[in-house]
């Protein structure tokens, strides 16, 4: 059986072809042979490979799984390198939302103690207020370590 998309041979039960990807109609005639003037024959060692989604077994090389379609090989893992990729620049983002939380709680703490010397606070509204701040201000640092290391380790596994 041969696939109609990129005319790759496929094993006897293959649903998808190893090569594209691509859904094998069982009817898809094989393509006509070319004429040569000599014919080589390959004996070649084959290794087989494993999918990672339904473990389905695959010839060496291939790049589709046979059985359910799903990327395997070096083509998997720059799918799953894309994906911590894009989780490493959401850390990153979320990063600099906890150092900016922690900044404007900083802020807010200055302005509260410029309140309460300048006497427009009282003991009770300046306790308040200090809590508020000093709160925010370890909740920020907090988010923003956290960010961080998950960053780290997420760039560790690209690596």
């Amino acid at each position: 059986m041969y696939c109609a998309k990129c005319g790759t041979q496929s094993s006897e039960g293959d649903d998808f072809c190893r090569k594209c990807g691509a859904p094998l109609n069982r009817t898809t005639p094989a393509p006509a042979p070319t004429p040569t003037a000599q014919t080589k024959i390959e004996v070649k060692e084959t290794m087989t490979m494993y999918c990672s989604k339904c473990g389905a077994q695959n010839a060496e090389g291939s790049i589709f799984c046979s059985k359910c379609g799903s990327a395997i090989g070096q083509r998997a893992m720059t799918q799953s390198n894309d994906a911590i990729n894009v989780q490493i620049d959401e850390a990153r983002h979320n990063e600099k939302i906890g150092y900016g939380i922690s900044a404007g709680a900083l802020i807010l703490l200055i302005v509260v103690l410029i309140g309460a010397f300048s006497g427009v606070l009282d003991s009770r509204g300046f306790l308040y207020a200090m809590v508020f701040c000093i709160a925010f201000t370890i909740i920020g640092a907090i988010l923003a370590v956290y960010y961080k290391i998950k960053k780290e380790i997420l760039i560790k596994k690209v690596k």
